[in-house]
């Protein structure tokens, strides 16, 4: 079999299935987006019941949070931004590995796995990334 008869023609391939919404969630769950908000922030203004259904609604949906959208809401990126003259060398790269590692603490994400970083790590980095691109 040729090469160019192993790929599949442009309307066989996989489309990328849209992402899940906070919409879709509260559609699923029989409630408001406000409370599907309330639920997924840990506000404490949700009955137990309701917050349950929201919780599984949003497993069951795979609801993943857009991290661009929630930027836009809090008007916080929790982005850090790094210009430096030159990425090569040590004293350069011990700086980028220093703010990576403070990046890292719990309740902040990191976006740039270093050389020792797993393959799952890396995985869920590019989600990342790719996740706050498409808002």
């Amino acid at each position: 079999m040729k090469a160019s008869e192993r790929i599949a023609p442009r309307s066989r391939r996989r489309r990328r299935a849209p992402a899940v919404t906070i919409h879709d969630v509260a559609a699923r769950a029989g409630v408001s987006v406000a409370t599907v908000s309330r639920v997924l922030n840990g506000k404490e203004l949700v009955r137990e019941e309701t917050s349950r259904q929201v919780r599984a609604a949003a497993k069951s949906l795979r609801y993943v949070p857009n991290v661009a959208a929630r930027s836009l809401s809090i008007r916080r990126s929790q982005t850090i931004g790094i210009v430096l003259p030159d990425v090569h060398g040590e004293f350069f790269s011990e700086i980028i590995r220093g703010i990576d590692v403070a990046a890292r603490r719990p309740g902040t994400t990191s976006s740039s796995p270093d050389r020792t970083a797993t393959p799952a790590r890396c995985s869920r980095c590019w989600r990342r990334c790719t996740a706050a691109s498409t808002a």
